[in-house]
């Protein structure tokens, strides 16, 4: 039996991989936390949650920076699409606490 729990190869690259997943989930929060306060300022100086154009301008700069991994760029721009989704979602809920 070659399981997780004989292999200690295979334990210890999942461990690694749990404390990726929790360094991710810290970064996702501290993203998420810029983006209520860049909601408020949004909010005071009257622009739109949705900035498209930042958004072009952010992918294109992941893309760029992706050169060098192994990703394809078409899974890259899935994941940021889906942060930017959830990042307008929390600086739209944001602005509505806010008055």
């Amino acid at each position: 039996m070659n399981n997780a729990n004989t292999n200690p190869v295979l334990a210890s690259k999942r461990a690694r991989i749990s404390d990726i997943d929790a360094g991710i989930l810290s970064l996702l929060d501290e993203r998420m936390r810029l983006a209520i306060e860049i909601a408020q300022i949004k909010k005071e100086t009257g622009k739109n949650i949705e900035d498209l154009e930042r958004e072009t301008e952010l992918l294109s700069d992941i893309l760029k920076q992706n050169r060098e991994t192994i990703l394809e760029d078409a899974k890259v721009t899935e994941i940021w699409r889906a942060i930017f989704k959830l990042s307008k979602e929390i600086q739209e809920e944001a602005s509505k606490k806010t008055g």
